[in-house]
């Protein structure tokens, strides 16, 4: 902050995401997604592909006419399955009545957009927070701060992915939304000790935990959303969510900032207690009713 100030490190933060942006559009393509009709051609072609092999070298009566036959058979279903990848992109509101009319998807809107509350209420006032009742551990919050969000962060995203996978294919596909409920409820504790410790590395070590329990729910959601709609709508799908869980989200530090009294620790303490145990525990309640909506 005192090199360029928080305005151009913002700055700075915003070009590379443009650039990163950018980079990822120019060379990432959408991955093309089978539908039935691909299905049933690439099984037709295996049957064609697998019959012409047990005849291999079998060079009875009538055989040239029989290959010559189910070669043109299987260019023509290799035709069929390369036209049939090409997904026609849903419009705004076709993507819209695809999700409103899945109950377990709008349940995974409204809890996500409730989780965002939460998390973009840690992220505008815990560091008031610590300035507040450590003042003279500022610079060393920051640095203890980043290697907590970007491990912490990194190690919950990856262990709930990997978690959610593993024991969805073991018990159902709902754990993918249960592991991460349950996960929001343990994480208020660590969170309850950063914020009530006296202590300022117990604290740090708490909100460390607390990362590694409640950041592992956004890459099992995704999967969700991804696998419950149709591929034409899937791109605009995720964009409509993460506008709308970003937008919820914003509204956490505009109602900390106008509850807040600007000097005490008790007065940012409480309302981070109140909101992120308001986010945490009412994001988990719905994730395990959106849970019981899947099939």
């Amino acid at each position: 902050e005192k090199c360029i100030g928080w305005r151009e490190t913002s700055f700075v933060i915003s070009i590379c995401s443009f650039a990163i942006g950018l980079g990822t559009m120019a060379l990432t393509k959408e991955p093309r997604y089978a539908n039935p009709k691909v299905s049933q051609a690439e099984n037709d072609i295996t049957q064609h592909e697998l019959l012409l092999s047990d005849n291999e070298g079998t060079r009875g009566r009538g055989y040239e006419a029989i290959e010559s036959s189910l070669d043109e058979n299987t260019d023509e279903l290799n035709d069929s399955a390369v036209n049939s990848l090409d997904v026609k992109k849903a419009t705004l509101k076709q993507a819209a009545r695809m999700v409103f009319s899945d109950s377990c998807v709008c349940f995974i809107f409204v809890a996500s957009g409730l989780r965002f509350f939460g998390g973009f209420a840690i992220a505008s006032f815990l560091p008031i927070f610590f300035k507040r009742k450590y003042p003279d551990e500022n610079v060393l919050y920051g640095t203890l701060n980043a290697f907590v969000v970007s491990v912490g962060g990194a190690l919950s995203a990856t262990l709930g992915g990997w978690v959610t996978d593993k024991y969805s294919q073991v018990f159902d596909e709902r754990v993918k939304v249960w592991i991460p409920a349950v996960a929001f409820v343990l994480g208020f504790g660590p969170f309850f000790v950063v914020l009530f410790a006296d202590n300022f590395y117990l604290s740090m070590a708490a909100l460390f935990f607390e990362y590694i329990l409640a950041e592992c729910w956004f890459g099992p959601v995704i999967a969700i959303i991804q696998n419950r709609i149709p591929a034409e709508a899937r791109g605009i799908t995720i964009s409509v969510f993460l506008f709308i869980a970003s937008m919820v989200g914003n509204i956490s530090p505009l109602l900390i900032g106008h509850l807040d009294d600007g000097e005490t620790v008790k007065s940012v303490r409480s309302n981070l207690f109140y909101l992120v145990g308001l986010s945490y525990v009412g994001s988990a309640i719905i994730f395990a009713i959106a849970g019981t909506r899947m099939r």
